[in-house]
This record gives C-alpha cells, structure tokens and sequence, in this order.
C-alpha cells in the first residue's frame, strides 16, 4: 500500500513538469521491472528522419455541351524530412518477472520540410475557340505543430542469460493534432489561344491548417549485459512511420487521403542504463540509419 501511494504522488509531481514536447519511440534498456513493480520514465528525445516522396494526379473531364473542359493535375513532395523533439512519461508494469506492459503519453511537437513541384494543364475546346493554359508550381513547404497529444502503449519481454540479457520490445505511438501549413514558391504560366500566346511568372505564398494523423509501429530485439551499476545495450529495429493528411479526407473523402510514410525501416539503436540507486535509474539512447535520434530518460521504480 505505501509502494502505491509513493508512486501516485511522484506520478502526480511528474505531470506537472513533464508535457512539453512530438514522436517517441525510445526501446530503454532489456530490464524489466520484475511481477508486480510499477516504473515511471520520463524520456526527452529529438530526432530525423526521411519521408518516401509524395506524388499525386488527377484527371478531370466535363463536356459541357457547348464546349469540352478538361484539366489535369500532377505534382508532389520531395526531400521531405520530419522532425521533431518530444517529452514522454511511461508507466510500466511488471505482468510477470520477464515481461513488462506499459503505456506513454505527451505532448508532442514536430515539423515536416520539403519542396512541392504542381503542374496544371488547362484546356478549353468549342466550335469557336480553343485554348491552353500551363502552369507549373516550384516551392518550399514547411508544416508544424506547436504541440499535440499523443499517446501509445507496448511490451516489453526480458530473457536473462548470466549478465547477458536479450530484451524484446513492440510498441505503437500516435498523434492527431491541427498543423500549420506554409509555403513560398512561384508559378510560371504559359497561355495561348486562337487570339495569342502569353507568358506569366508571379510569386505564391500560403499560409494554412492541415488536421495531421501521425502513427507508428516498432520492433526491436537488443542484447545487454549487466557491468556493475550499468547495462549497455544494442539492438535492430523495425519502425513504420505513417502521416496522413485528414483534411484531405474530410473533404474529399477517405479514398482521397493523402499519405506519406518512413523512407527508411530498418535501423539500429545503442544506449546505456546507468543504475543510481534508490531505485532510480539513467538512461541514454541513440537510433541511426531509419532515422538519426538521440534520448535521455530518468526511471524510478516503485
């Protein structure tokens, strides 16, 4: 009864400071808490990482009688990189002495750069007249969040050989929040017609809000060994990360959503824990290939 009460008023101290900050996906160290211990960590991280292209197109025709209307429309992202910097708390427990479940929340913020490249192709047929209008769109994009919940849970399974521990971790994380959206870039315009041809530059600015869904899937697998007060680990790892724009959805419709994910899945992470005492550990955590990262953690366990 006084480990709960402890651990409810640390708990209650912790959300006070904690929510300051936008995805998390630090594995910690192969320990687990043992059956029936309760861990509270708080984990600050800032990462990178590269998104696939974006591409899309469309084709429209309308035969309005008179006269036939069509437009098409291609484009999309590229050199797109999210990043973000994040504060967690995790609350785990011990299910049974080599298994841990556990569940995270925050506040995240995060941003997503690129260059968007538009092209438009507008044609105009009647009896009487007939004309084109080109335009191709060059520009930057950056989206972003000053902060949003987000939340997540996972397990944690623990194998202890000797001092060798192998450790396996599954764990999902998501984030809904408003985004704002802003670009630079400039259109150039190429008409003609039955009565003349033009050429037009002129310059695009915006400045919008994007509802943004953020979700992500990881796996690891580590092996650490016990030196001491330390346990330094390494491991592989598979994360799948997906952004959906649900404006686009609620616009248009679900099948109209667009989507981008991770680039990269496959990575590998090292870190160290550093036992302190009083139940209190340290821990430092660094993720590379899929994405460049780095976190520190504190853990108290009740």
């Amino acid at each position: 009864m006084k480990k709960i009460s402890v651990f409810t008023v640390f708990l209650f101290v912790v959300c006070c400071f904690v929510c300051v900050g936008a995805f998390a996906a630090t594995v910690g160290s192969p320990n687990v808490n043992g059956k029936g211990n309760l861990s509270l960590t708080i984990t600050q991280e800032v990462s990178q990482r590269d998104l696939d292209n974006v591409n899309f197109a469309e084709n429209e025709v309308e035969d309005l009688g008179y006269a036939i209307y069509s437009n098409e429309t291609s484009g999309g992202m590229t050199n797109t990189k999210y990043r973000g910097n994040n504060s967690v708390l995790k609350v785990s427990y011990g299910a049974c002495d080599f298994l841990d479940v556990y569940a995270k929340v925050g506040i995240g913020r995060g941003k997503i750069r690129g260059s968007y490249n538009m092209s438009e192709n507008d044609t105009y047929e009647s009896l009487y007249d007939s004309n084109t209008d080109f335009r191709e769109t060059n520009g930057e994009d950056e989206t972003s969040t000053n902060g949003g919940a987000l939340y997540g849970g996972g397990v944690k399974a623990s194998i202890p050989i000797g001092r060798v521990v192998i450790g396996l971790d599954g764990q999902y994380s998501t984030m809904s929040d408003y985004f704002r959206s802003s670009g630079v870039g400039i259109t150039r315009s190429t008409y003609s017609s039955n009565w003349g041809k033009g050429i037009s530059n002129y310059p695009v600015r915006y400045d919008e809000y994007q509802k943004l869904l953020i979700e992500e899937w990881q796996f690891s697998a580590s092996v650490g060994m016990k030196v001491g007060s330390f346990t330094p680990y390494a491991g592989v790892l598979n994360s799948h990360l997906t952004i959906k724009d649900k404006s686009t959805a609620d616009y248009y419709g679900d099948d109209q959503r667009i989507k981008t994910i991770s680039e990269k899945e496959f990575g590998i992470f090292a870190g160290v824990d550093y036992n302190v005492g009083q139940n209190w550990s340290i821990n430092a955590e660094a993720h590379a290939l899929n994405e460049q990262s780095g976190s520190v953690s504190v853990s108290k366990l009740f």
